[in-house]
């Protein structure tokens, strides 16, 4: 039986240790964020020394924003990585944000930011001669309901090197099968990353 479809963004995946470091979001960022979200560094850092709460150094943190999903050489951004969690809002204990991020809430975020992690992310009508092909993030909102991130990998492959990631296998799990019109759910590493390939810096 082939999978559903069902994006959820870009999960790391155990290769090793998977490597986290916290960013921030600031209110002046109207974009909604879940788990899964793909981002991307933005200039600047926080300035605020309490966060929701939370105790912190002016510019302990530097700023993330969402990725713009496409070619890197045509519009679309270095990706660092995905969200895997949200620090705790202290001031509104009763409130779940465990998992998402409402538009223009300042937040302390994980990022599974590693330039060698590899991620899982949901694709359709991929086939075997694409792994190994190069591939752009189709960035898409997140679902507040269920937490959970809407990107999904864009089925145009080639041998491009500025495209986003690097399709490194399919998961291997029963339903997961390569084909023009099934649904598949593929492994990935970052292809041009944000920490890793020589870009001018933020």
């Amino acid at each position: 039986m082939a999978n559903t479809y069902s994006a959820f963004g870009m999960k790391p995946i155990k290769n090793g240790l998977v490597r986290t470091t916290e960013y921030y979001l600031p209110t002046s960022d109207s974009s909604t964020y879940a788990i899964g979200t793909p981002v991307s560094l933005a200039s600047g850092s926080n300035s605020s020394t309490n966060i929701n709460g939370k105790v912190s150094l002016a510019g302990q943190y530097k700023t993330i924003v969402k990725a713009t999903g496409g070619d890197t050489a045509s519009g679309g951004s270095l990706l660092l990585g995905s969200i895997i969690g949200f620090d705790s809002v202290t001031l509104a204990p009763y409130a779940d944000y465990s998992g998402y991020r409402p538009a223009s809430q300042e937040r302390v975020v994980m990022v599974a930011d590693d330039p060698n992690q590899l991620f899982e992310i949901q694709v359709t009508g991929m086939t075997a001669a694409d792994i190994g092909k190069n591939a752009n993030i189709t960035i898409a909102a997140p679902n507040a309901s269920a937490k959970k991130d809407g990107s999904y990998l864009t089925a145009t492959f080639d041998t491009t090197a500025t495209f986003q990631v690097r399709v490194v296998d399919l998961k291997p799990e029963i339903g997961n099968e390569v084909g023009a019109s099934n649904t598949q759910i593929a492994i990935v590493r970052i292809n041009k990353h944000a920490l890793a390939d020589g870009s001018v810096g933020v």
